[in-house]
């Protein structure tokens, strides 16, 4: 589907959105070079709990979960530009991970 006429013989685009490389592979057969701005990465909390425990913090993050509500099963996503969920932001900065 266009969104204006199209001439014969002119040259068209076309754009899949705003995926990440696995949603283009899946989907469309192919991925993009890196960068994509369009990539992210899961964080669990049981990820984050492991960090915790590591630096003698389990009991700290046991503490914050409940204040703050969080299952252990909870994901948070961090993407190409850096940027994540306020969720996971507050989860390093109580524990004082940052």
């Amino acid at each position: 589907v266009a969104c204006r006429a199209i001439r014969a013989g002119e040259e068209v685009f076309n754009t899949y959105g705003s995926l990440s490389n696995d949603e283009l592979l899946i989907g469309y057969g192919f991925a993009e070079k890196c960068p994509n701005l369009h990539e992210s990465v899961s964080v669990g909390v049981d990820a984050v709990t492991e960090v915790a425990r590591d630096q003698g913090l389990a009991a700290r993050m046991v503490r914050i979960c409940q204040m703050l509500n969080v299952d252990e099963d909870d994901v948070y996503e961090v993407n190409a530009r850096g940027q994540c969920d306020e969720g996971l932001v507050a989860l390093a900065y109580l524990l004082g991970l940052t």
